[in-house]
C-alpha cells in the first residue's frame, strides 16, 4: 500500500508537492489510452478527424462525472466522518478525493459524443477503434486504487488474502464495524478485489482487440464493452467490500452493470435486425453505412 506515489519538498513558491498514487495512474492512463486511440485511428486508410485534444475534454469530464456518482453513492454514509453536509455541486471540485466509474463513464462517454458531434465523427466506426483501450485505462487506474488501499473486498481466508496496515480505510472500516479494536496492527485479511478487477480488464483489453482485428459489422466493438464490462463489474462487485448492498442485495454499481449487459444486448440485436443483415443481403452497402454511421 502506498497512497502517495511521490513526494517532493520545499519546491520555490510551491512548498511541497504530493503525487497520489490514484491520481498518477488515472492520468497516465488517460494520456497513454488517448494516444494509442489516436495511433490506431491513423493506421486507417482514411483517418477520422480527432486528436489527442479529445482526451483532455473526456479526463476532466470523467473526472466530474466520477466525483458526482460517489457524492450520490456515499454521501450519507461520509458526511458524519467529515463533519458537513456534502453537495453535488462538489463534484466539479476535481481535487477532492471519492471517485466511482460508473459515474467517470457517463462524463466521459458525455464529453466524447459532443466532441464527436461538433468535430462530425461518425460515433460507431469510431467507438471501435477506442473502445478496446478503456478497459486498459480502466486497468491502469485499478492500480492506484490497489496501492491507494480502496475498492477493498470483504473479509475472507482464501490463501492470497491481503491485510493492510493501521491507518489504512480497510482498517478504519474495520474499526468501525467492531470487527478489530485499536490495538490491532492491520486489517483482517479481505479479497484484493482490485487486482480481480485488472486480471479481469486486460482480459477484456485482449478479447476487444482480437475483435477488432478480425472482420467485424460497425458498431459491434463498441458494445462488446458494456456486455463484458458489465459481467466482469458484476461479479467482481460481488466481492467488495466497501459498498452498500440496498437493491435486492446489490449494490448500485452491481445494478448498473446489469443495466449495461441489458442495454448492450438490445443495441446488439437492434443493430442486427436492422443494419448488419441489410448488409448480408447487400454487401454494396458497407461503404454508404461507414460514410452515414
Amino acid at each position: 500500500m502506498r497512497p502517495t506515489l511521490l513526494s517532493i519538498h520545499d519546491v520555490p513558491f510551491l512548498g511541497d508537492l504530493y503525487f497520489h498514487s490514484y491520481t498518477v495512474m488515472m492520468a497516465i492512463a488517460f494520456v497513454v489510452c488517448t494516444l494509442l486511440a489516436v495511433r490506431e485511428n491513423y493506421k486507417l486508410e482514411h483517418p477520422f478527424p480527432i486528436t489527442p485534444i479529445a482526451g483532455i475534454w473526456i479526463a476532466l469530464a470523467g473526472r466530474v462525472g466520477a466525483h458526482a456518482w460517489w457524492i450520490l453513492q456515499y454521501r450519507d454514509t461520509y458526511e458524519p466522518l467529515w463533519g458537513r453536509k456534502i453537495h453535488l455541486y462538489e463534484s466539479f471540485y476535481i481535487w477532492h478525493p471519492g471517485l466511482v466509474f460508473y459515474g467517470g463513464l457517463v462524463g466521459g462517454l458525455g464529453a466524447a459524443m459532443l466532441y464527436m458531434i461538433v468535430n462530425r465523427v461518425p460515433l460507431l466506426p469510431v467507438g471501435d477503434i477506442c473502445m478496446p483501450y478503456l478497459p486498459l485505462g480502466i486497468a491502469i487506474t485499478r492500480v492506484g486504487c490497489f496501492l491507494n488501499g480502496c475498492c477493498w473486498g470483504r473479509v475472507t481466508d482464501v490463501p492470497w488474502a491481503i491485510a493492510f496496515p493501521r491507518g489504512s480505510h480497510v482498517y478504519k472500516a474495520h474499526l468501525e464495524e467492531h470487527l478489530i479494536d485499536s490495538l490491532a496492527t492491520a486489517s483482517l485479511p479481505v479479497h484484493p478485489t482490485p487486482l480481480y478487477s485488472i486480471a479481469g480488464l486486460l482480459i477484456v483489453f485482449f478479447v476487444m482487440r482480437h475483435a477488432y482485428k478480425r472482420p467485424h459489422p460497425v458498431g459491434s466493438i463498441l458494445l462488446l464493452f458494456p456486455l463484458l464490462y458489465g459481467a466482469m463489474r458484476f461479479a467482481t462487485e460481488a466481492l467488495r467490500g466497501d459498498s452498500p448492498r440496498p437493491y435486492m442485495a446489490m449494490t448500485l454499481s452491481q445494478v448498473v452493470s446489469l443495466a449495461l449487459i441489458a442495454l448492450a444486448a438490445l443495441a446488439y440485436l437492434y443493430l442486427y435486425l436492422y443494419r448488419w443483415r441489410v448488409r448480408e443481403k447487400d454487401p454494396s452497402t458497407e461503404d454508404e453505412e461507414e460514410s452515414t454511421a
